[in-house]
């Protein structure tokens, strides 16, 4: 007969009770180090020593708290926990992703969204800026952007390139990226990555296998070889998987968070790979070998959003708790802290070079003059629905909140903005809304154009 698998005993017998949502006794059951952590009575286990855990003790019949209340493990089970124990209390990463996705992976039947609720949830702007993608309840909306001084005036600044959406499925579009080629977009939504031929505007390819959640973030390497894709399951999982473009192939898939994963940011360079979530923190891994080299921790709610420096030396991160926060890519240390006041949950960043600034800087005779000039210009998108856009920061060392970043408020948008299209040639950007509103603003934050019109979802792209 088969021993139980220690892990597979604390997931299906413990969590009902010792997750992060319940914590029942203060105990987390959720990795080796909550459980050695232990709960409000203290140790439940030491490495190498059953023999008098509680951890143990609470699983005999005659136990005075008796584990799991409504239940009694078998003697087997008890013993194989006791050997884990004994062992060191080994833990299997991988192992318990797995155990954790087995109650997420069955048949799951989705019913069409309501006609009225079309939130914007995706943008991809296209590498020649003269494309929008925008993922508008369960369809994409294909947009041509003009000129501002020649097309404005006319009204067709943004204007759809075609008829009806393509639609993706019953559920809400998630997350687009476009790639820098301008060959592929991708959308992701709920266990399903499309890939589209913007010229076309037809499905080419589907991703599906291994996914179990939505997916919630993409992006693509600079060289459109790899597509990075980001399953999340709420307060559970938040997997990075990495898809190989050449053959469609997920060729790697990394545990990288215990909750969802609101974004992913790719450096210039294609080195390094940005992961936000709501657990909190933020982690940046190596994309040749898809090693973690920084787990960055500082905010204090969900972390909503990340940009990297256009050098690639930086790396901003913000979210629920209104701050932006710049941490030193070298070391990992946060070295700013601003944002403004009253603009609720920072919802997404683009980071890109401010051209007087470096005009400045380039004619600036003294080297040392010419270093101290600040070129660095930050979009951010809030809830309130006015972006910011930051210049001039100021780093420092210590946790005192930064006044050094020059803060100018775009004009106003629609409320809940969410996604971000950004183009670093012109400085235009565009962002969507939970309100299914599409704006867009001109390198200074002036309104160009909307889209207010949530479209009735019509066509179907096989």
């Amino acid at each position: 007969m088969e021993e139980p698998a220690p892990l597979a005993l604390l997931q299906r017998q413990c969590l009902r009770c010792h997750t992060e949502e319940k914590r029942k006794g203060g105990l987390l059951l959720t990795s080796r180090e909550a459980v050695l952590a232990g709960g409000d009575s203290g140790s439940v286990a030491s490495p190498g020593h059953s023999g008098g855990s509680l951890l143990i003790d609470v699983l005999f019949p005659d136990s005075d708290t008796h584990m799991p209340p409504k239940g009694q493990l078998s003697p087997a089970e008890i013993s194989a926990l006791e050997v884990w124990i004994d062992e060191g209390l080994p833990w299997d990463d991988a192992l318990w992703e797995r155990l954790q996705l087995s109650a997420f992976d069955g048949p799951v039947n989705l019913t069409a969204l309501p006609s009225t609720y079309q939130p914007v949830f995706g943008l991809a702007l296209s590498p020649d800026g003269a494309s929008l993608a925008a993922g508008r309840g369960s369809g994409i909306e294909w947009f041509s952007v003009g000129e501002p001084k020649a097309d404005q005036e006319s009204g067709k600044w943004l204007t759809p390139a075609a008829a009806a959406p393509s639609e993706t499925g019953p559920d809400t579009v998630q997350s687009l990226a476009w790639s820098s080629d301008g060959n592929v977009l991708a959308s992701g939504n709920f266990r399903r990555v499309s890939l589209w031929d913007p010229a076309k505007r037809t499905r080419i390819a589907e991703i599906s296998q291994d996914l179990v959640g939505r997916v919630s973030a993409l992006a693509f390497t600079p060289d459109s070889n790899t597509l990075l894709v980001a399953d999340s399951i709420d307060a559970t999982s938040g997997r990075l998987f990495f898809v190989e473009m050449a053959t469609r192939k997920i060729t790697r898939v990394i545990p990288a968070h215990r909750d969802t994963i609101f974004s992913i940011a790719v450096s210039p360079d294609g080195r390094l790979a940005a992961t936000t979530s709501a657990d909190k923190s933020v982690k940046v891994w190596n994309l040749d070998d898809g090693e973690l080299v920084h787990h960055l921790e500082g905010h204090t709610d969900y972390v909503l959003a990340a940009a990297f420096s256009p050098g690639t030396d930086r790396l901003a991160t913000a979210g629920d708790d209104e701050e932006i926060k710049i941490w030193r890519l070298e070391t990992g240390k946060k070295v700013a802290s601003f944002g403004g006041t009253r603009t609720g949950p920072v919802t997404a960043l683009a980071w890109s070079t401010d051209p007087a600034k470096e005009k400045q800087k380039a004619e600036e005779k003294d080297p040392e003059k010419a270093a101290a000039i600040n070129t660095d210009r930050i979009v951010a998108l809030n809830e309130a629905g006015q972006p910011r856009i930051y210049t001039d920061l100021n780093e420092h060392e210590g946790e005192q909140r930064s006044t050094g970043a020059r803060e100018k408020s775009a004009d106003a948008g629609a409320a809940g903005l969410t996604a971000l299209a950004f183009d670093p040639k012109s400085l235009r950007f565009f962002a969507g809304s939970t309100q299914g509103v599409i704006t867009a603003w001109d390198e200074n934050g002036k309104v160009l154009a909307k889209d207010e019109k949530p479209k009735t979802v019509a066509q179907t792209t096989p």
